[in-house]
């Protein structure tokens, strides 16, 4: 394993396809600085694969806003498999993953990654499965005792009338297995409720409708594998342009102010960075995850979501807490990869007994 061997793969045909390409350009800048040449893959949103001409340590290279097919420029287009072909030829063994949602984050690319013989940064299989789809992990997390906002899912339209009065309004009205805070709704009467949790059927085929609860906004970032693994410095969000963490929230400049460390009672902070912890090692997770909260110093925080491939833009959250911990982004990144080569030499070490 050398340090050139390494390709950034973004992009991607899931609605979280523009904000997978700004992290790709943060990652990108962020690995040259660390010493990594990188081979940069953008997959289009027709779901063609263009791998770019390699970027040198240090070197930079601009990638597109959008890219609908294959990208002008690139050295090799096709399918998935083959450029992860041309990538084993090239030597790549460990891809980073800056992919955001279906398709990236749910496990498929995951998988593929693995039958195809590569090492990858963030998780595995199951956990990026488990995570991505916020129903199941509700339900993990009931299992384990752990506290979340009452919810229904909901599959049939003349459910949702029932769901509404059930859980009380105001309510979330979510997509069960997409990021980014796409199709995510907070509505504050039954009409708003029914004409929301319609759209998310009509598109996504259910719908997850999620007591709304009151307090502070709080996200832990998580990194390492296992009993290695430790909390990074709470975040508590504060949105400028809306009641709550929203699209433009996230990803607008300005669009809400993020305090890091978070201004929280210290006993609450130290309780949802154990709760990350919990959950990121009850998954199974490794890389790096971050678990959002609604907390409270006095009922105490309740888990919303766990988030397995998190932002990477330059609004984004994982790199101002790990900046707070001392963390720079070419050190965060270079961390990532050491976990994913450890991974690919365990894996070289059982196939040949």
């Amino acid at each position: 394993m050398t340090r050139t061997d390494v390709a950034l793969l973004c992009g991607g045909h899931a609605s979280e396809h523009v904000i997978s390409l700004k992290s790709g350009r943060t990652l990108l800048t962020a690995l040259s600085a660390a010493g990594y040449g990188v081979h940069p893959v953008v997959i289009g949103e027709d779901g063609t694969w263009s791998q770019l001409p390699l970027v040198t340590p240090g070197g930079t290279r601009s990638l597109p806003d959008r890219a609908r097919r294959g990208v002008t420029g690139a050295v090799r287009t096709g399918t998935a498999l083959d450029i992860a072909t041309r990538l084993r030829i090239c030597g790549v063994r460990v891809v980073v993953l800056g992919l955001h949602g279906r398709n990236g984050e749910d496990g498929s690319i995951q998988g593929f990654l693995e039958i195809a013989g590569f090492s990858w940064t963030g998780c595995d299989v199951v956990a990026s499965a488990i995570a991505i789809d916020k129903v199941h992990f509700k339900r993990l997390l009931l299992g384990a005792g752990l506290p979340t906002p009452p919810f229904r899912e909901i599959e049939n339209f003349s459910d949702i009338q029932a769901a509404v009065r059930e859980l009380g309004i105001p309510l979330i009205v979510k997509a069960p297995a997409l990021g980014s805070s796409v199709e995510v709704h907070l509505v504050h009467d039954e009409t708003a409720a029914h004409a929301a949790a319609s759209g998310v059927l009509e598109s996504e085929g259910r719908a997850l409708l999620e007591s709304y609860v009151r307090g502070s906004e709080l996200t832990v970032p998580v990194i390492g594998q296992g009993a290695k693994a430790r909390a990074l410095p709470v975040i508590e969000i504060r949105p400028l342009h809306a009641p709550w963490f929203d699209y433009r929230s996230k990803y607008e400049e300005g669009g809400a102010d993020e305090v890091v460390p978070a201004d929280i009672d210290q006993e609450l902070a130290e309780c949802v960075s154990e709760l990350a912890v919990h959950i990121h090692r009850l998954i199974g997770a490794r890389g790096v995850t971050r678990t959002d909260f609604m907390g409270d110093p006095e009922s105490g925080p309740v888990v919303l979501e766990i988030n397995t491939l998190p932002g990477m833009t330059a609004t984004s959250l994982i790199p101002q807490s790990a900046i707070e911990a001392g963390i720079t982004l070419p050190g965060l990144f270079n961390q990532l990869i050491q976990h994913a080569i450890e991974r690919e030499t365990l894996r070289e070490a059982v196939e040949t007994l």
